[in-house]
C-alpha cells in the first residue's frame, strides 16, 4: 500500500515479522520480555512507546542467537537472567541519553518524591 500510513498494530506486526526464528518461539520470548517490562511501564519508569521498542530490540537480539530453536522453554529456562539484564541495559541506556527514549517519569511523580527528581533504578524498582 504505497502512500498510506500504517497503524501501530500494523507496524508491530511488520517488526515482529523481521525477527528470525519460529513464530511461536518469537511470541513466547516477546511475551516474557513484555511481562518483565509491564511493571516498569506501570510505575512510569518507561513509557509505553519506549517499552515496545525495547521489547522488540531485546526479542530480536535473543532470537538472533536462538533462531533455530524449536521451543522457547529451554531458552527461557537458561537465559531468563540474561534477558532481564539485557532489558535493564536498554532501559538504562535510554535514561543516559537524556530521556531521548522517553524513559523519564512524569513530572508529578518526580515532585511526589520530595523533589528528588528523576528515576533511580535501584531505589524505585528493585
Amino acid at each position: 500500500r504505497p502512500n498510506s500510513e500504517t497503524t501501530a498494530g500494523e507496524k508491530a506486526a511488520v517488526d515482529e515479522g523481521e525477527i528470525p526464528g519460529r513464530p511461536h518461539v518469537v511470541a513466547a520470548v516477546r511475551a516474557f520480555v513484555d511481562a518483565y517490562m509491564e511493571p516498569l511501564v506501570d510505575v512510569g519508569a518507561v513509557q509505553a512507546p519506549s517499552a515496545r521498542t525495547i521489547a522488540r530490540k531485546a526479542t530480536a537480539k535473543v532470537m538472533a542467537k536462538h533462531e533455530r530453536a524449536k521451543d522457547a522453554a529451554p531458552i527461557l529456562a537458561r537465559e531468563s537472567d540474561a534477558i532481564k539484564k539485557l532489558v535493564k541495559a536498554y532501559v538504562r541506556r535510554g535514561q543516559k541519553e537524556g530521556g531521548r527514549g522517553g524513559n523519564e517519569p512524569p513530572a508529578r511523580e518526580a515532585k511526589a518524591k520530595g523533589g528528588r527528581g528523576g528515576f533511580r533504578w535501584d531505589d524505585d524498582v528493585w
